[in-house]
């Protein structure tokens, strides 16, 4: 058993996940034991959330392996909670992984409401020319 502590960064985990949820599915699966549970608050989606989980003891020396394996490949490490359906992307945390991800989704927010202004713009477009056809 190591007692190496070690954090991972879950981008996108569901908001009705517990803390318990997230104890009992590292110990249950012998992970490792966990120390506390950092959860931040979406902003842009009531479902989801971040969550960054630091552990006091790893019991699986494998799981930080593979964990580091898909990050040096830029992929996340794919687990399957028990606890919620689907999984959760996992990578090891650093300042510098959060900070992309933040950025990533800050991105993906300006993308998101450049197409809903798009479509705005378009329908009132639309309707600026029914209103000039209705006024000949």
């Amino acid at each position: 058993m190591s007692s190496n502590k070690f954090s991972v960064y879950i981008p996108f985990i569901r908001n009705c996940v517990t803390d318990a949820d997230v104890y009992l599915e590292f110990h249950s699966q012998c992970i490792g034991l966990v120390s506390s549970i950092e959860f931040t608050d979406s902003k842009t989606d009531a479902y989801f959330s971040s969550a960054i989980i630091h552990f006091e003891e790893m019991y699986d020396e494998k799981f930080r392996q593979h964990v580091r394996e898909h990050q040096k490949r830029k992929e996340p490490y794919r687990f399957y909670p028990a606890c919620s359906g689907g999984y959760w992307d996992l990578y090891e945390y650093t300042i510098k992984d959060v900070q992309y991800f933040t950025d990533s989704m800050n991105l993906g927010i300006i993308i998101k409401k450049f197409e809903l202004l798009e479509e705005k713009i378009e329908y009132l477009q639309e309707k600026v020319e029914y209103l000039e056809k209705d006024k000949m």
